[in-house]
């Protein structure tokens, strides 16, 4: 298989997307903070760092692709981070990054039961125009957004259970009433694409 570039996924976990994005032939690294994720990640047979994007500060200007899947809104600095990660991206590499928007219809509706807060494991939320502003001020040009309202109908299961006191892993069922709402919010962002529930985007260094 033709390789197909070389990434690095911040907050890996027990390296689950890295093991497919190897088997797409990408060469891969991970970094995450919970030692129990780091020794499962290497007993998969992947190059994984414990700790943060900063364990990677011997290899600069070494990855065509670093993912931050939901792992901004839990750091202390985000700045720093992504000063970081535009450090260690080749030029022509990107950043993709995803993380919750806090102006979003979930969030108005919700209030402080809306499943994107996850106090006190989300540090700073931000908004689409917050997060441009940030991406840009470091040098990432240009950014692409790639958010949708798709996943609508399970943050709102989440929401509703966290709203009875619940669990919302384990009481979570999306029922057509959240598909409505789903739906609903889908058409809205149609007009309204800053209010997605979530900021997805792709920001390159040039």
């Amino acid at each position: 298989m033709a390789q197909a570039g070389r990434l690095l996924d911040i907050g890996c976990g027990n390296g689950s997307f890295l093991d497919l994005a190897k088997n797409a032939g990408w060469e891969v690294e991970g970094v995450d903070p919970d030692p129990v994720s780091v020794d499962l990640a290497i007993k998969r047979g992947l190059n994984v760092r414990p700790g943060g994007i900063e364990a990677f500060a011997d290899m600069p200007e070494s990855f065509d692709v670093i993912t931050m899947s939901h792992v901004i809104e839990h750091v202390h600095d985000p700045y720093t981070t992504l000063q970081w990660a535009y450090h260690l991206l080749k030029p022509g590499g990107f950043l993709w990054l995803s993380t919750p928007n806090i102006r979003s219809f979930g969030h108005e509706y919700y209030g402080y039961n809306w499943r994107g807060l996850e106090p006190p494991r989300h540090l700073v939320l931000f908004n689409w125009d917050a997060m441009h502003h940030l991406l840009e001020e470091i040098g990432f040009k240009p950014i692409q957004n790639k958010a949708n309202n798709r996943n609508f109908g399970s943050l709102a299961a989440k929401s509703e259970a966290l709203s009875k006191g619940l669990d919302p892993y384990s009481f979570a069922k999306v029922c057509m009433r959240h598909r409505i709402k789903g739906t609903t919010a889908r058409v809205r962002t149609f007009f309204q694409p800053h209010r997605t529930e979530f900021i997805t985007l792709k920001a390159y260094k040039t």
